[in-house]
């Protein structure tokens, strides 16, 4: 009996150590990095599989000029692990709830805010039922509700032991690198993409920028690049 009482309070012991560990971890600025740059790659590598097993041929969900990223991926990841502590030992009905508020949020606002700064949207669920202006669905904030729960339950532990490979030296060098590439990879894409917008309203290019823009960014490698970008106007 005693050695029984004594094996279960060290299993215990051990998970409530666990449990204290994950808690208390926290990410820095590299680390996030790199899952951010991972799960977008593995975003867009998921997204031209789908569209292989659904329409039949790939299609490439590039969301900046620069790199096979598809971003959204990559911002879920992060924001799951950024809310972990808070969510991670919540009942699975109060996950699933919070990741259907929180992605239906941001799939709203990232919506919005395209319409709003470029003109063009790159998806619309019009044609599928209950949507809100286009920009959000029951059906995909059902979705964005079940795989974040699932995530929560069952990929952010083991998640958190592997990002601990990120902080070694070398790791933590070659993340600082990769989010300067990655700074400069969001802004030139936001330069590029307005400058593509600009042309398409009819704006001429007023300076030096606006010029290289045109000659390194032309419709043609837009449209390649956003091949699912289209304007509302």
């Amino acid at each position: 009996m005693g050695g029984k009482s004594g094996n279960s309070g060290t299993k215990v012991a051990k998970k409530a150590q666990k449990t204290i560990v994950l808690n208390k971890y926290h990410f820095n600025l590299f680390s996030l990095t790199w899952i951010f740059v991972l799960f977008s790659v593995l975003g867009f590598l998921f997204e031209g599989f789908w569209s292989v097993i659904s329409f039949g041929h790939w299609d490439n969900h590039y969301a900046l000029v620069w790199g096979h990223f598809t971003i959204i991926y990559g911002f879920a990841v992060v924001g799951l692990m950024l809310l972990y502590p808070i969510l991670g030992k919540r009942h699975m009905i109060t996950q699933f709830l919070a990741c259907f508020l929180l992605g239906s949020i941001f799939e709203f606002s990232a919506s919005w805010l395209q319409e709003l700064v470029f003109g063009t949207r790159s998806w619309s669920y019009y044609h599928l039922p209950y949507n809100l202006d286009g920009r959000i669905c029951l059906r995909m904030s059902l979705v964005w509700g079940a795989v974040g729960m699932v995530f929560l339950r069952l990929g952010a532990a083991k998640l958190i032991k592997f990002a601990k490979f990120f902080e070694y030296p070398i790791m933590q060098k070659l993340g600082l690198a990769l989010f300067i590439f990655m700074v400069c990879n969001f802004t030139i894409s936001t330069l590029a993409t307005a400058r593509y917008s600009e042309r398409h309203f009819g704006v001429r290019a007023r300076d030096n920028l606006d010029t290289i823009l045109d000659e390194r960014f032309p419709d043609e490698r837009m449209r390649s690049v956003y091949c699912n970008m289209e304007f509302t106007k």
